[in-house]
């Protein structure tokens, strides 16, 4: 978004949040001297400009200040609110992980070097969080993204900030002051940040105001002059990418009959349930005034979105939900990400849960996919496509296709059985289909399908054998055959079941698996010798997710990257590549899945990650 990639609000960004990850990658070190901030210079206080250097130990900013206080200068249709995590502890733990520990060296060597010191710096005025939000839109035009973004971060010590505000107001010429009912705003051309000088400044020369003038330039840039603005106010930094935003926090704040976001039911369920662990970041969503900005956001030229981009998105669904929040939090496995939609509780729906075809997968499995009602989400997807003329006519193209090269109605001879539950997944095998291509591929894909059908999904099979009879001229032919006890079915080249394409078998009266291959079935039938759901790997990536739920992705990075490894030329594997798969090494394994109850429908995912080495 390139209103909101302004200069000043980079500079904010890498002040407020990088700060904290910067001390956690113990960069920087701890500055010899501390520039003293003399009792005659001016200083931005609690909505005026004064002459003294004093603060008021009963003010705001002296107190601890929550997420609750940030949401209440905020207003109550505030669309999006986000809240980072500006403490050095928090990152710090993060590096008890491998891939992190790699992130922290590699963001200590990028640094100025000059540095800065976040402990002695930066922390002492900081408050535990930041919020970037967007506000509400105004009138019947549409949203303006300069006078909707704004960015709030907490004060510790007012006096401390006043360094930072000195550097920008010692720029006349490009820093401007005014009152606003009663509240000072600073107005500055970004283009180009004040800085005292262009060239590194000894260390032991430094003051904190260079550190910080370090970190807020961007050296041998020409940006195109942008305004942002900056106000102190109620103990908070308010910035916003023009005065504007600014401006309508100060309105909102001292308006006597407006509610606050922090008085709203909605946002405080949102953000008193995040999921177990240290929570880095959350967002706070309002699926109405959301939408309406999305919708604005995609009319605005620059973001180059077709005119349909936002039409995916049913207005009408949103309406049985009442907030959207997120997190991502630090847990002992990794890292975990969280989607909530709360529910409005009249319109509650009921979870499944789901075990039955874990079973069916081998241990060694490289990923899988795993839910419920293929032919359920099939009808869901057919009405989106509805809504939106393109996809309706190629949805008509597609089942014109099916039913003119297969005798097939799609909805109802394909999809139409496939209303239980579903595995797809891809494992190693040294047989099936793969391998004729490529000796060394021992790559297997499976599906395994819940009907309560049979009948007919056996007759699409038949339909579906004698196409392939007829459109191979013979080349391809229909064997049975029986592993274990149980009948399977292989459709071979030449007649030949070693070079068989494709294999099925009813494992249970209600459930069909099929592979890629007589060679790779035989690893599946009846059963896998050990069961996906027994790992380590896979209890590890799923017994902290929400169970009853709807199913599972799960991807076993270390077997999938060594499985992809192999095909790699030696001449590609160089030291980039074995920077690349030391990092990737370090994920053990990602998975997801998607849950609903009465209160709402969840998504989430973990990264587990591999200890520091």
């Amino acid at each position: 978004m390139k209103s909101l990639i302004k200069g000043g609000t980079a500079a904010a960004l890498s002040l407020v949040l990088c700060s904290p990850i910067a001390q956690a990658a113990n960069v920087g070190s701890t500055l010899k001297s501390q520039s003293q901030v003399s009792s005659n210079s001016n200083q931005i206080t609690e909505g005026k400009i004064t002459s003294n250097g004093t603060q008021n130990l009963n003010s705001p900013s002296s107190q601890p200040l929550s997420i609750a206080e940030i949401a209440k200068l905020l207003p109550f249709n505030a669309p999006l609110v986000g809240f980072i995590d500006t403490t050095p502890e928090t990152w710090q733990t993060l590096g008890r992980f491998q891939i992190f520990n790699m992130a922290w060296e590699a963001i200590s060597e990028s640094l100025p070097p000059q540095g800065f010191d976040f402990a002695t710096q930066i922390q002492p005025w900081l408050g535990e969080q930041a919020a970037i939000a967007f506000l509400p839109k105004v009138g019947k035009g549409t949203i303006d993204l300069d006078s909707s973004y704004v960015m709030i971060v907490p004060l510790k010590d007012e006096t401390r900030f006043q360094t930072l505000l000195s550097q920008f107001r010692s720029n006349e010429q490009r820093v401007t002051q005014r009152e606003y009912k009663g509240t000072t705003i600073l107005e500055m051309k970004t283009g180009s940040l004040p800085r005292l000088s262009t060239k590194p400044i000894p260390r032991n020369q430094q003051t904190e105001a260079d550190s910080i003038s370090s970190l807020t330039t961007l050296r041998n840039r020409k940006d195109k002059a942008n305004n942002s603005a900056i106000a102190l106010m109620s103990g908070h930094i308010i910035f916003g990418t023009s005065a504007k935003s600014v401006e309508r926090i100060i309105d909102n704040s001292q308006e006597i009959d407006t509610t606050s976001l922090a008085e709203k039911l909605e946002f405080q369920e949102a953000i008193a349930n995040p999921p177990a662990g240290k929570v880095l970041f959350r967002m706070y969503q309002n699926p109405q005034t959301f939408l309406a900005l999305i919708k604005d956001i995609a009319k605005d030229p620059s973001f180059s979105l077709p005119p349909s981009a936002t039409d995916i998105i049913d207005p009408k669904k949103l309406e049985e939900f009442v907030s959207l929040s997120s997190s991502v939090a630090l847990q002992p496995e990794g890292l975990r990400v969280q989607i909530q939609a709360n529910r409005d509780p009249s319109k509650a729906k009921k979870n499944v849960k789901k075990e039955k075809v874990l079973g069916r997968m081998p241990a060694a499995t490289y990923s899988s996919l795993t839910g419920r009602n293929i032919n359920g989400g099939w009808q869901s997807l057919v009405k989106t496509f509805d809504d939106i003329p393109e996809g309706k006519k190629g949805l008509k193209e597609f089942r014109n296709f099916v039913k003119t090269n297969l005798n097939l109605d799609f909805d109802r001879d394909i999809m139409g059985w496939m209303d239980g539950e579903f595995a797809f997944f891809l494992y190693p095998t040294k047989g099936g289909a793969f391998n004729m291509f490529s000796s060394n591929m021992n790559l297997g894909v499976g599906l395994t399908i819940q009907t309560s059908n049979k009948t007919a999904a056996e007759a699409t099979l038949k339909k579906l054998e004698k196409f392939i009879k007829s459109f191979s001229v013979g080349m391809v032919g229909v064997s049975n055959s029986n592993i274990k006890g149980k009948a399977v079915t292989s459709w071979d080249m030449a007649g030949d079941s070693a070079t068989s394409l494709l294999a099925y078998s009813w494992i249970d009266d209600d459930t069909l698996i099929l592979t890629t291959g007589l060679g790779a079935i035989k690893d599946l039938v009846p059963q896998p010798k050990i069961a996906l759901n027994s790992t380590y790997n896979f209890t590890t990536a799923t017994n902290s997710l929400p169970s009853p739920n709807n199913g599972y992705f799960y991807m076993n990075m270390g077997s999938l990257l060594s499985w992809g490894y192999s095909f790699l030329p030696p001449q590609y594997q160089d030291e980039n590549f074995k920077i690349f798969k030391k990092a990737m090494g370090s994920v053990y394994s990602i998975s997801a899945t998607t849950s609903t109850s009465k209160e709402r429908d969840q998504y989430d995912a973990l990264f587990v990650l591999a200890p520091k080495r």
